[in-house]
């Protein structure tokens, strides 16, 4: 939010679900479902979640160091072309 100091930002309320027939059908089935006593697993969720988790928790790769040489060759200047 410190980007409203800097932009002229108007916030509108914009109901979700108003009279699109998909959309009510899509937040009908939602419920429908959450209320359901054998509501399954969503693999695809689930399985990017382990992911993800690894992921984080992983140490990063090192880069690799350049070489000494390589180094020398731009210290102290402007790199020629």
């Amino acid at each position: 939010l410190d980007l409203l100091d800097f932009h002229d930002v108007e916030f509108v309320w914009v109901r979700g679900h108003a009279g699109d027939p998909g959309n009510e059908r899509a937040d009908a089935l939602a419920v429908a479902a959450s209320k359901s006593d054998n509501l399954g697993v969503d693999e695809v969720y689930e399985k990017t979640m382990r992911t993800a988790a690894s992921a984080a928790a992983s140490p990063k790769p090192r880069r690799a160091s350049s070489s000494s040489s390589s180094r020398k060759a731009y210290r102290g200047g402007a790199r020629r072309r």
